[in-house]
């Protein structure tokens, strides 16, 4: 079962066709991919916060990095632009554009789990 096309506003937050072509159209499938995106990005936020407070750059970057890729291949890819950012951000050592794109990085996050909600019922 294929999901049903995407409206641009949700497309623009998440875009179930990136998902679908790398696992399948299965909706238990995207379900199950949708619980693991939300387990990483569980895991990675608190880590951003944690690099953040101590001004590790480093770690910012790697978690830009890894946030970006995540998003990416969900199809996340607004949420993917905002972790691209983090990860340049912190390359520069641009402390002011780092703490700003952390603190947009939840609200994006929030827009992408509503959109699953709205796609992937249960998930």
């Amino acid at each position: 079962m294929t999901a049903p096309p995407p409206d641009n506003a949700a497309s623009a937050v998440l875009d179930p066709r990136v998902l679908e072509k790398l696992v399948g159209a299965d909706p238990a499938r995207l379900r199950k991919y949708a619980r693991l995106f939300t387990l990483s990005m569980d895991e990675v936020l608190p880590q951003v916060d944690a690099a953040l407070s101590r001004h590790d750059n480093t770690a910012l970057a790697a978690l830009g990095h890894r946030g970006k890729s995540t998003a990416r291949n969900m199809g996340a890819l607004a949420l993917a632009e905002h972790f691209l950012q983090l990860e340049h951000a912190a390359r520069g050592t641009d402390l002011t554009r780092t703490q700003s794109i952390v603190a947009a990085l939840r609200p994006a996050l929030a827009e992408v789990q509503a959109a699953l909600q709205r796609q992937l019922p249960s998930a």
